[in-house]
């Protein structure tokens, strides 16, 4: 990596139409890193809300966790093959009780270039934490999850569901507890809404514990959140609305293997959707899953819409250094800096005019990931450490 680097937005659609792939190729085929973030916001309508997504490789295996189909919830899943050959995908659908038998969920084939969207609840319809398995032979594909959710016509959230890594010790980077998390459904008239982990086994019967990460060490999880039980194949929620209010890495410890995920939230007051009742208040939630470690040199695309003030979280169970440094949206790198994390700690770093990041570390259990606020609401994203590779960098655009 070179002292020079480069910042792009890209903001109108092809003239033929959204492009659906975006490929990045390092001058002269000379391996290099790079980092995507697609983003979308709206302020008012039934989309009301922000998402941001970080653009992760494709691959022949994804697992997507934290879809709910229950009333009012829309929940996509999109399955693209930006690859030269054809795709034959196949789908593992994981509901409360366990696996789910799911029609239209085998041998869908997608040529190269093709992009194929199903509703979710058409694969387990009536649940409040769903669990995908996307795996394909032929081309790898890219996938996640888009969802939105309305209490009557009153917004409450949209996401982008991205891969989650699974693994008997599992990590959520990032999630945010509002001040006002246990009082929010009566003061935004939401039902059923609260900071909420899910997870999912993925396959044998589990037990498993879960902490909290924060700035100083471990925090306290109710009693009730600290322990869960799965039975096959099962896929759960636990609330966290109980939690003290501040930033936090989520830990699960299992005995077999797990995927998890966390929804953050935030309450808007000045939602600009009016109920019957005069209601005028909004819900935006924030979707991060469990990540793998970043891995020496790692490029963080921050969002750039929506006036948004984005935080980067690192985390870590044993003492770490991360190197930072800051990308400015002219691609000139700022002064690198030194973070030095404690273990079992969550730690912000927060730069006011970084457009980007480059992290670099020799610790093998460091992981990030980024929150957004912004007027339209919040989001987070995972951050993936991408390796060097002059093929390009497939990236979905849109929601």
């Amino acid at each position: 990596v070179t002292n020079s680097a480069h910042f792009e937005v890209i903001s109108d659609p092809a003239e033929e139409g959204q492009p659906i792939a975006l490929g990045t190729e390092p001058v002269g085929g000379t391996p290099g890193i790079a980092s995507g973030t697609t983003q979308y916001a709206a302020t008012d309508g039934d989309l009301a809300g922000m998402t941001a997504a970080a653009c992760t490789p494709a691959a022949h295996q994804h697992w997507l966790t934290g879809a709910t189909t229950t009333t009012g919830t829309t929940s996509v899943l999109t399955v693209t093959n930006p690859s030269a050959t054809n795709s034959t995908v196949n789908l593992s659908v994981f509901g409360a009780d366990g696996p789910v038998e799911a029609s239209g969920a085998s041998d869908i084939v997608l040529a190269p270039g093709q992009t194929q969207s199903l509703l979710v609840a058409g694969l387990a319809p009536r649940q409040n934490s769903v669990a995908v398995q996307v795996s394909s032979s032929g081309g790898p594909v890219a996938a996640d999850i888009q969802q939105h959710r309305l209490d009557g016509i009153v917004p409450a959230g949209v996401d982008t569901l991205q891969p989650a890594t699974a693994g008997s010790n599992v990590v959520v980077p990032a999630l945010q507890i509002p001040g006002d998390a246990e009082d929010i459904a009566d003061e935004s008239g939401l039902d059923g809404q609260s900071p909420t982990l899910h997870v999912t086994s993925t396959g044998s019967a589990v037990s498993a514990t879960i902490t909290l990460r924060g700035p100083d060490g471990p925090v306290d999880v109710p009693t009730e959140a600290s322990a869960i039980e799965l039975a096959p194949g099962a896929s759960t929620t636990v609330d966290l609305s109980g939690v003290e209010p501040g930033t936090y890495a989520v830990e699960i410890d299992a005995d077999a293997n797990v995927v998890a995920s966390a929804d953050s939230l935030a309450y808007n007051p000045a939602g600009d959707n009016e109920d019957a009742t005069g209601n005028t208040s909004a819900v935006d939630t924030a979707y991060m899953p469990s990540t793998a470690p970043i891995r020496g040199e790692t490029m963080v695309a921050l969002p750039a819409i929506a006036d948004p003030e984005s935080r980067l979280i690192l985390t870590s169970a044993e003492e770490a250094t991360v190197s930072i440094t800051p990308i400015d949206d002219e691609g000139q790198r700022g002064e690198e800096l030194t973070q030095e994390l404690s273990g079992e700690t969550a730690v912000t770093v927060e730069e006011e005019d970084a457009a980007g990041y480059l992290l670099e570390t020799g610790a093998n259990d460091v992981h990030a990931g980024v929150l957004v606020d912004s007027s339209a609401g919040i989001s987070a994203m995972p951050v993936n450490t991408v390796n060097e590779t002059g093929s390009g960098l497939p990236v979905r655009l849109g929601y």
